[in-house]
């Protein structure tokens, strides 16, 4: 069963820096994946990640996990209809897993970007807490 916990984040300005351009160049990197996926016909994810995983990588910078997601996040936004090329806002939602992100306790949590992991104070909503 999955549990969905509403936080909010309270990065530090430096941090808000990093998070929004980290957001910023996995939306990129979503558009190029998805013109690549259009333009080749396959929303399977394999096939696309052999053909996209190390570009994207070495083009836009992600780390290793932040591209299987980036590629993970075309191919099901692909599947919906295949008659046109998904298309993804600048700030549209990045999909954070175990390996980009950790809570530290109840007070922060760790999330991968650009420049590194960044340790962000979190607060809980009322009825989480």
């Amino acid at each position: 069963m999955k549990q969905t916990i509403v936080v909010k984040l309270m990065p530090m300005p430096e941090q808000a820096a990093s998070l929004l351009q980290t957001l910023e160049t996995f939306n990129a990197a979503c558009n190029w994946i998805a013109s690549v996926a259009y333009r080749k016909r396959t929303a399977n994810k394999f096939k696309l990640q052999r053909l996209v995983y190390h570009e994207a990588r070495e083009r836009f910078g992600l780390s290793a996990q932040m591209a299987v997601r980036a590629i993970a996040k075309v191919c099901e936004a692909y599947k919906r209809d295949k008659r046109k090329r998904p298309s993804f806002r600048p700030h549209g939602a990045m999909t954070y897993d175990e390996r980009i992100y950790s809570l530290k306790g109840c007070e922060a949590v760790s999330l991968l970007t650009l420049d590194g992991r960044v340790l962000v104070p979190i607060l809980f909503g009322l009825h989480q807490a």
